[in-house]
């Protein structure tokens, strides 16, 4: 299965724009048709950015369904643990994205973060917009058949 890192803007364009591209590869994490990697230091910063006082009057969500969603989503990913985190680019948060990606052995990093989509590849590990990612993705398998045999 495919192992990706998701950037915390893609996370927080997903709940301002439910309808948007990074809405739908939340759905394909939900649907299993990837694995996302996570760290303690990611999980902080998603905490942090959705719940933060800077994003609550722009969320279309009240703060209990965000809160429970990203548990939903956090209980269909692989938690990697991070002894250090290099700096990579002015931004450190870009460190814990890259250092999750290494320590998860992830192929991508999905990202709309223009600094880290100017890597391209950082230590083998690709990193694309949601898009470009959506697009290497299995489909989801189609529903089920009510009918009868």
């Amino acid at each position: 299965m495919t192992r990706a890192v998701i950037d915390t803007n893609v996370l927080v364009n997903a709940f301002l724009a439910p309808e948007g591209t990074p809405a739908r590869l939340l759905a394909a994490w939900r649907q299993r048709r990837f694995l996302a990697v996570i760290s303690p230091q990611l999980v902080d910063e998603y905490r942090r950015m959705l719940l933060g006082p800077r994003l609550a009057a722009r969320l279309l969500a009240d703060p209990h369904h965000v809160s429970a969603a990203l548990v939903d989503l956090l209980t269909y990913a692989a938690p990697v643990y991070l002894r250090a985190i290099p700096p990579v680019t002015g931004d450190p948060d870009d460190g814990v994205v890259l250092a999750t990606a290494a320590a998860g052995s992830a192929a991508y990093v999905v990202t709309g973060d223009r600094p880290l989509l100017a890597l391209g590849v950082h230590r083998g590990v690709r990193l694309i917009p949601p898009a470009v990612f959506l697009a290497l993705v299995p489909p989801s398998p189609p529903p089920a058949s009510q009918e009868a045999p």
